[in-house]
């Protein structure tokens, strides 16, 4: 029989940054190598996240973190905020956008990531939300698989055309 892992779920603070650093570092760098033209560099992002920039965030009462652990190791961590949407031709209401997740690569495939997004999503009931989105890009299928896995459906297609 397979042992279960423990994963903790904490809601990050600001002075958990460099606790975190390290885990968005190997999202950015990810993202860097799959569309090096799409995306800084991981070095450019971390300087931009400084202890201020990061504390701003957080305070700003519609940002939330949260950070995984196992056996008290940093694994994982995801970002999101609440925006209220109201626009000429959309309905408004009240959204939970997932900005951004990372699980270590020597941790993934362990439930993490599911962890992490169940954190998010009752973190936002709370704020009585009524949809939760978030963006994917078509060359992580490993993320699109969980998403499809969570119950999350492609709703837009976002579409680019380079004209340089």
């Amino acid at each position: 029989m397979i042992n279960e892992l423990k994963i903790e779920i904490s809601k990050v603070t600001a002075a958990d940054l460099a606790i975190v650093e390290p885990l968005f570092y190997a999202c950015d760098a990810y993202h860097y190598q799959q569309l090096a033209g799409e995306f800084k560099t991981p070095e450019k992002i971390a300087s931009q996240r400084t202890p201020q920039s990061f504390t701003n965030l957080l305070s700003s009462g519609n940002y939330v973190m949260f950070i995984a652990k196992i056996n008290q190791q940093p694994c994982g961590v995801i970002a999101g905020k609440i925006i209220d949407q109201e626009s000429f031709i959309h309905s408004s209401k009240k959204i939970g956008y997932i900005d951004e997740i990372s699980v270590l690569p020597s941790f993934q495939g362990r439930g993490i990531a599911q962890k992490l997004v169940d954190s998010i999503e009752d973190y936002f009931q709370t704020f009585d939300i009524d949809e939760v989105m978030l963006s994917v890009y078509q060359f992580n299928s490993a993320a699109m698989g969980l998403y499809d896995k969570l119950g999350y459906s492609s709703k837009l297609t976002k579409m680019s055309k380079s004209i340089r």
